[in-house]
């Protein structure tokens, strides 16, 4: 049986009465793999405790609570359905619930990865194309999965921003203050 067969099949049998079509996560990916785009980011950890409901033109039209039921419309955002989730489900809800959090707590730790890796660069004279390197990448990686390695032109930028910042800092100190 092919796979469009199987999506179709998933489909008829989800129907409900009032023409509505309810998809899990995992069938809402099967019918996607059809298109040739690509996601653009990691969908919010607020989707496991959430059902997308669709109409019958296959229109995602409601979002749907999996614990208590409450309906919000598609329109809403993963903030909205996270806020819901902590005033209402709070023991049921997971640390990484959701992902603008869970960057906001790394930022900070991926702006030190940052800086250190800055650091290297420049005091072990490191040409600026190593970070277009696959084994770097790779390391890098392996070593810190969530750290995403920049790009030689914004390795440079930083490079030259924290070389413009220490220069004026040392001709601020180096100027005779007259009275």
């Amino acid at each position: 049986m092919s796979s469009s067969s199987n999506l179709e099949n998933i489909n008829s049998e989800t129907e409900s009465k009032d023409d509505t079509i309810e998809r899990t996560n995992e069938e809402t990916l099967l019918a996607s793999l059809g298109t040739k785009k690509k996601p653009t980011r990691t969908p919010s950890s607020a989707w496991q405790h959430f059902k997308k409901i669709f109409d019958s033109n296959n229109n995602h039209f409601q979002t749907e609570c999996n614990y208590c039921r409450q309906i919000y419309s598609a329109k809403c955002s993963t903030t909205t359905l996270n806020d819901h989730l902590k005033s209402k489900h709070s023991d049921i809800q997971s640390e990484s619930i959701g992902s603008i959090e869970k960057a906001k707590s790394q930022d900070g730790e991926n702006l030190n990865h940052l800086d250190r890796l800055i650091n290297w660069v420049i005091l072990e004279y490191q040409p600026f194309k190593m970070v277009d390197s696959n084994s770097f990448r790779e390391l890098i990686n392996g070593l810190n999965p969530g750290f995403k390695v920049p790009s030689r032109q914004t390795l440079r930028g930083k490079i030259d921003n924290k070389y413009s910042y220490y220069k004026n800092k040392i001709i601020k100190m180096f100027q005779v203050k007259t009275l």
